[in-house]
């Protein structure tokens, strides 16, 4: 699979045969064939597996939130610590290389970006609104929409949209 990935990443779903898997791989193309079926499910497969590791490292990312905020001080080294995390996960080569795959093919395959917002998105989302939200609620921030707050920060920190 990691293999399997590298080569899409590489060379882009079109360019990309089961060959070039095999090849690269100590399988055969029939191997490869008759495990996944086709090349489609086998991409398909493969960026499942991938945005699986990167949601284990976006909850890693997202989940640590202290005990107690004290005020601004703590409010900003948090947020501080949550965005050094959030950009460790996001310029990671990995991360990198799912993110541009997905964007890439996704006008081909729109199920990867569903895909995406179903596996990553939606379980990780509650992580960041729920920070801002006991931030605000601690006083140390004035917040009227957590959840909006939390797409301006990460869209802030990743330069995402």
């Amino acid at each position: 699979m990691r293999t399997a990935f590298e080569v899409f990443a590489r060379q882009g779903y079109a360019a990309t045969s089961l060959d070039d898997i095999a090849s690269a791989t100590p399988v055969s193309r029939q191997t490869v064939y008759n495990h996944f079926g086709d090349k489609e499910k086998l991409f398909l497969a493969v960026v499942d597996e991938r945005i699986s590791a990167n949601l284990d490292a976006l909850r890693d990312a997202t989940d640590a939130f202290p005990n107690r905020i004290d005020g601004v001080d703590d409010a900003a080294a948090y947020l501080l610590d949550l965005a050094r995390r959030l950009t460790r996960v996001y310029a990671s080569p990995s991360t990198t290389s799912l993110r541009l795959l997905v964007q890439t093919e996704a006008p081909r395959h729109p199920q990867l970006l569903a895909l995406w917002r179903s596996r990553v998105a939606t379980p990780v989302w509650p992580a960041p609104i729920g920070s801002l939200a006991r931030i605000a609620h601690a006083g140390a921030l004035s917040i009227d929409d957590p959840a909006r707050a939390a797409g301006q920060f990460v869209t802030l920190v990743t330069g995402a949209s």
